[in-house]
Formats: C-alpha cells, sequence, structure tokens
C-alpha cells in the first residue's frame, strides 16, 4: 500500500529536519527530476542513509513519495482543467505515458480518463459548441 503524501502532512512537526528540507524541495517543483543523490547531497547525508532516514519518517522511499506528490497533482489537474491527459503528464513530470497510466491505474484503480468522467466537476460536454454532434457547429461557416 502506498503512503499518500497527505498522510505525511499530518506527522510533519515531528520530523527530522533534514527529512522536511527533502520534502519541501520536492513540492517546490515536482516535475523536476531530482536523483537521490542530489537529495542527499542538499541534506550532508549520502544517498543510502536519506533513503532510510527518509522511509522511516515518512513511511515511503523518497521516490515513491515523489511519485505519489506527481500523482496527486494530475488527479488535482484531471478534475480541475481541460488539459489533455498528455499534457497532465508532462505538466506533473512524468516521461513516460504508459507508465503514468499503468501506475495511475494500479493506484486509483481507473484510468486517468475514466478517472476525470468519475470526479471531473467540469461536465465534458458543457462548453462543447456542438453539443454533442459530431458535425461543424451551426454557425461554422462552411469551406467555398
Amino acid at each position: 500500500m502506498c503512503v499518500g503524501a497527505n498522510d505525511v502532512f499530518l506527522r510533519e512537526e515531528n520530523m527530522d529536519q533534514r527529512v522536511l528540507t527533502v520534502i519541501a524541495l520536492m513540492k517546490e517543483d515536482p516535475k523536476q527530476a531530482l536523483p537521490l543523490s542530489r537529495l542527499a547531497q542538499s541534506v550532508n547525508l549520502s544517498p543510502t542513509r536519506l533513503w532510510y532516514l527518509f522511509k522511516a519518517e515518512t513511511g515511503s522511499p523518497p521516490a515513491r513519495y515523489l511519485r505519489t506528490l506527481r500523482m496527486e497533482g494530475a488527479t488535482a489537474l484531471l478534475v480541475d482543467t481541460f488539459l489533455s491527459v498528455k499534457e497532465i503528464i508532462a505538466q506533473v513530470g512524468f516521461s513516460d505515458g504508459s507508465h503514468f497510466v499503468r501506475d495511475f491505474k494500479r493506484i486509483y484503480g481507473v484510468t486517468p480518463t475514466e478517472y476525470r468522467k468519475q470526479n471531473g466537476v467540469i461536465e465534458p460536454g458543457r462548453f462543447d459548441a456542438t453539443n454533442g454532434r459530431k458535425d461543424r457547429p451551426r454557425d461554422s461557416k462552411k469551406r467555398q
């Protein structure tokens, strides 16, 4: 089971300051590539020591925590924007679309598109000028 980033927020006041620093770096720009070595260097720890400390404090390894932050960002974008799934994938920092969809489905039980349909506040046809028709809107001009 993946520990959600929200679960960790509740325990932050008692966390090691170095772990809080790493979490702040992750939250600053979740789409940025953050290798463990660079995170470790930022808090003067070896990568191995940071991995163990981070997992002990948060319940998940740094890479999983970052992936969870990205997934939470993706769910927010799916519900609140008209961005395509491809645009969301790029915006939250995933480089491989099929990997993202597979992980998303494993975590949430549905594909990103299905998630948007089930949870979207924005109704898909609400701003559709064609009112669901496949043809052109009435006010469009025919080609001459």
